[in-house]
């Protein structure tokens, strides 16, 4: 069979040393390489990704490059999907890597269910060094069920680095919203929260798959708590940008100071973890809050 069924993409910004290692994943696959491509989006990198990607591309006939110049993860993901030669569109994070069978399970799926357009799967944390003692245990992971099913995309959703979309949803003018997401080092979320929500709007059934799974890095820089609780502030800000609920001023503050009292109730309770973990399970909706507010109402 030498019809390319799958296109997979990887976008990538500065992160050779991880992207390389997302690469191997994907050239080692179970499923033969004539039925895949594996396509590097580099967004403008500035390390070495040019000659990394290069070398795979002399090395394996299934991997190519391209450069998109707009600066954005939304700009690289759209760039994908226009490259891609596949049916289906699979998305993976240059700080990822594929279970060896997860094309091999992607595919078996659009066999089992050809009219399922939008899926995804778990993912699991990998990490460079052993996180520090308070670090929570459960952060880096990624489940929702152990059955394979719909979602309902008002409390689930598929998650960033593991999605597959049937090509002919970009073909009908949907594509990831360039102005959410990551650009360039700047920490931002939700193009494809988004995109998921627009689609569900549109008639689509989203499905969630255990068998898809990958791996993603919890780096280094996350395993502090300043950083988790950035993090969560900014969720908060793109949030508010895909959802924009409207309030009255003296709302907002009511709402601040609900989950201000919240957070301290939370901070009592869990006075038996460790210090940074209790604050950042205590505090976390906060920040949250914070983020959604400070977008509402100083974001122009």
């Amino acid at each position: 069979m030498d019809k390319v069924q799958l296109s997979v993409v990887v976008c990538t910004f500065n992160r050779v040393n991880l992207l390389e290692t997302c690469i191997k994943s994907l050239v080692s696959q179970t499923l033969a390489q004539q039925i895949y491509e594996v396509i590097i989006v580099d967004n403008n990198s500035t390390d070495d990704t040019k000659l990394v990607s290069q070398s795979f591309c002399d090395q394996y006939p299934n991997v190519r490059m391209v450069t998109e110049f707009h600066q954005g993860l939304s700009h690289a993901r759209n760039r994908g999907w226009l490259e891609a030669k596949g049916e289906y569109i699979a998305y993976i994070d240059d700080d990822a890597k594929a279970f060896p069978d997860w094309c091999e399970q992607i595919v078996s799926f659009t066999q089992r269910q050809p009219s399922i357009k939008v899926f995804g799967g778990p993912y699991y944390p990998f990490t460079l060094k052993l996180p520090p003692d308070w670090f929570p245990p459960e952060y880096g992971k990624f489940e929702i069920c152990y059955e394979e099913r719909e979602i309902d995309v008002k409390y689930e959703w598929i998650c960033g680095s593991n999605m597959t979309y049937h090509r002919s949803i970009f073909n009908n003018g949907i594509s990831f919203d360039v102005n959410l997401g990551m650009k360039g080092s700047a920490l931002a979320y939700g193009e494809e929260t988004h995109l998921m929500l627009v689609l569900a709007n549109s008639g689509h059934t989203i499905y969630y798959v255990p068998s898809i799974k990958v791996y993603h890095l919890i780096a280094s820089y996350k395993m502090a708590l300043c950083w988790l609780l950035k993090s969560e502030y900014n969720c908060g800000k793109c949030s508010n940008k895909i959802f924009s609920l409207e309030h009255s001023v003296w709302d907002y503050l009511l709402i601040l100071l609900r989950s201000f009292v919240s957070s301290f109730r939370l901070y009592i309770r869990y006075r038996r973890e460790p210090f940074r973990r209790r604050v950042y399970y205590s505090f976390r909706n906060f920040f949250y809050t914070v983020g959604g507010i400070a977008d509402k109402l100083f974001s122009k």
